[in-house]
């Protein structure tokens, strides 16, 4: 996976100091980009140097805080990739139909357009503010309006008696040829269902009729319908289920016209057909939860109070040391103050001293 530089790097790849404000990072971008863009006489691998540090610089500032190294690696290396394996499914979990690298072509448009006149660094700073900030206000307004499930772009009307009707929603008139001709739409492969299956735009975008292979393979399906037990992502990894499905002429490309943002051509599968096939499919046992504390110990058993049993009387030992250390032999004096030894094991009494008598008689 493709490494993704750190926030001190991409300050310095824009000769700037860490901490720098938003319009200094634009201002600084702005100047590089006249620097390496290649119709100023730079590479494009140095522009997109230059732009991959602006961008992750102002989504920082605009998050309030980064995201995780690896999830923004995982997150770029996806949006990168313009390929896609019809056997192992795309890469994306919902609709790219706009990626935020437009800047290389409006960057080119606008200096093609300005080669013979005299333009201020001003007046290009100005005109990329406004463009990026309607590029900013669009994709939120799409947002909105996927949440919704109707068309950002107003494309779609009310039906009306006689007009081709939506089936996910029943309210909108399904795409017309001269709409997914002017939208990119194949509106030969949309047609050639054998149910005649039509949809409306808001359902398209908000993914309530058709779907890519990725996100039919990640959507947890219910039975009958949509509205009975839960059965569980039955999808995952069962390709053949794409391959009938595209056999059976039941899917349809897409491809965003625009004029100056890069676009991708998605395959979708019909949300009806999917269902269809997901209910063939034996519902996934659920996993159980770990719980993430231990379980409590169960209370121990308390047992019967006991009579205190009488205390028992052991009468003093002699100390056996003691006796030991005692010695043999002591020394007294008699009444008419004569010295004697006395025997402390027999009682023996003697004027003489002993020949075991440790030490020096008294005199």
């Amino acid at each position: 996976m493709k490494r993704v530089p750190s926030e001190a790097e991409d300050y310095r790849t824009l000769g700037l100091e860490r901490g720098a404000d938003a319009s200094a990072i634009k201002k600084s971008y702005l100047r590089l980009v006249v620097k390496h863009h290649p119709d100023k006489g730079g590479t494009a691998e140095n522009f997109r140097r230059v732009f991959e540090a602006y961008k992750r610089l102002i989504t920082r500032g605009e998050r309030g805080a980064s995201q995780p190294r690896s999830s923004r690696a995982h997150h770029s290396a996806r949006r990168e990739s313009q390929s896609r394996d019809d056997d192992e499914g795309d890469d994306d979990d919902y609709e790219w139909e706009y990626d935020n690298s437009w800047h290389y072509e409006w960057f080119r448009d606008f200096f093609r357009r300005t080669r013979d006149k005299k333009t201020s660094y001003q007046d290009f700073f100005d005109r990329f503010r406004t463009k990026e900030a309607q590029q900013t206000e669009r994709a939120r307004q799409r947002a909105e309006a996927k949440k919704r499930g109707v068309d950002w772009m107003g494309r779609d009307k009310k039906a009306k008696a006689g007009d081709e009707t939506c089936h996910a929603c029943k309210q909108q008139t399904g795409i017309n040829a001269k709409q997914a001709a002017k939208h990119g739409l194949v509106f030969r492969e949309y047609r050639a269902h054998p149910f005649s299956r039509v949809t409306c735009w808001g359902c398209k975008t908000s993914h309530k009729s058709v779907m890519t292979q990725n996100m039919a393979m990640k959507t947890s399906w219910k039975a009958d319908g949509g509205k009975g037990e839960r059965l569980g992502k039955v999808l995952d990894g069962h390709h053949e289920v794409f391959r009938q499905l595209r056999r059976e002429k039941k899917t349809f490309h897409h491809q965003p016209v625009t004029d100056d943002i890069e676009t991708r051509n998605s395959e979708y599968f019909w949300v009806a057909d999917l269902q269809q096939h997901a209910e063939r499919f034996e519902p996934l046992q659920r996993k159980r939860k770990v719980p993430s504390t231990p379980p409590v110990s169960p209370p121990r058993k308390k047992h019967a109070p006991q009579a205190p049993k009488t205390p028992v009387k052991r009468e003093p030992q002699p100390d056996v040391k003691q006796e030991q250390q005692k010695p043999l032999w002591e020394t007294h004096k008699s009444p008419e103050g004569y010295t004697y030894y006395y025997n402390t094991t027999t009682g023996e009494t003697q004027w003489d001293m002993p020949d075991d008598f440790p030490g020096v008689a008294p005199p």
